[in-house]
């Protein structure tokens, strides 16, 4: 099969520290190597619920805008492990384009979730 005839399907996961209270973050967690490609699916969770009204939450941007309908928000309703999907608005990618997770916190008077992960499903094209 010629490589111009297949796509190539990434499945990025990304976690904090299991036992660390989630914490403000931005990281890149791919760059575009096609011309052409999908955002597919966003999830992400906590390995330890939120506690009172704390909150927690993931965004996927590309090029320092979100890609997202909304952020994924986790809080005290999300049980531990619960992995939570996002809508995504501007799923089309082209070579260069940067992904990146971007988290945000917010203890109010509960206490944070543990062990944040995330996990970003795209495709590209061959070329």
């Amino acid at each position: 099969i010629a490589q111009t005839k297949l796509e190539h399907r990434f499945d990025v996961a990304g976690a904090q520290e299991y036992a660390d209270a989630a914490a403000a973050t931005r990281h890149i967690i791919h760059v575009v190597r096609t011309s052409v490609g999908e955002v597919l699916a966003f999830r992400a969770g906590v390995a330890q619920a939120c506690v009172g009204d704390s909150t927690i939450t993931v965004d996927l941007k590309k090029a320092g805008t979100t890609i997202l309908t909304a952020a994924i928000t986790i809080d005290s309703g999300d049980a531990a492990w619960a992995v939570l999907s996002a809508t995504i608005d501007a799923e089309d990618v082209v070579v260069d384009d940067c992904l990146e997770v971007v988290v945000t916190v917010n203890a109010g008077t509960g206490t944070l979730g543990k062990g944040l992960f995330w996990s970003l499903s795209l495709y590209e094209a061959s070329v």
